[in-house]
């Protein structure tokens, strides 16, 4: 699939999964292509809580931003020629302020002809808003070819890494709720057959 982004000039798609309907980018008047994006990494409850404390610490939201620049990677490979605008339509509605909803249509740009179509939102406007800095910097780049998010290989190293000074008493706890959990699924498996002891379980 290609697509047209000046005179007669026409880029071919990559990494497009299907068209958006009833949304076209802004400068060409192409439609709008969803494209195929890297699935989040998965987090557990510890990387959830150094996430937090890194962001706590440093200020970066740096696990939030490698998201956000390969999705942003993927949608300006799959729709040559779009701007920052047309990625805040599809992928933040709520930041995108059409015309004619009786808000004020002046941008911190100076209002000028995108007004009469629409306008980021305050949030989005701001001098130095981290979403216009990625998407500065941002290549289009399909997912197939970036870089993943989610290292197998380097997850199970860091739990091996943390296993190697985890607690006994702290490990036997995990292990002895672990334990006690199914052996409440088994119990309640057993006891269902007999009305009487299915009462008692319960109330245990």
């Amino acid at each position: 699939m290609y697509a047209k982004v000046g005179y007669g000039e026409s880029v071919i798609r990559l990494g497009a999964e299907k068209e958006c309907e009833n949304l076209k980018l802004l400068e060409t008047g192409e439609p709008v292509f969803t494209p195929v994006m890297q699935e989040q990494p998965l987090l557990t409850e510890d990387l959830v809580k150094e996430t937090e404390e890194f962001i706590l610490r440093t200020g970066s939201v740096g696990a939030g931003c490698s998201q956000l620049l390969s999705d942003m990677q993927a949608f300006k490979a799959a729709n040559p020629g779009c701007i920052l605008e047309d990625f805040v339509r599809w992928h933040s509605p709520p930041d995108w302020e059409p015309a004619g909803n009786g808000e004020s249509k002046e941008s911190v740009n100076g209002g000028d002809d995108s007004s009469s179509r629409g306008h980021l939102s305050m949030r989005m406007q701001k001098e130095g808003n981290l979403w216009r800095e990625i998407w500065e910097t941002a290549k289009p780049v399909p997912a197939v070819n970036q870089s993943p998010l989610y290292n197998e290989d380097l997850s199970v190293e860091g739990i091996l890494h943390g296993l190697e000074d985890f607690p006994p008493c702290d490990f036997f706890e995990q292990l002895f709720v672990s334990l006690l959990c199914s052996g409440c699924v088994v119990a309640e498996i057993k006891t269902s057959r007999n009305e009487y002891l299915s009462k008692l379980f319960l109330e245990c």
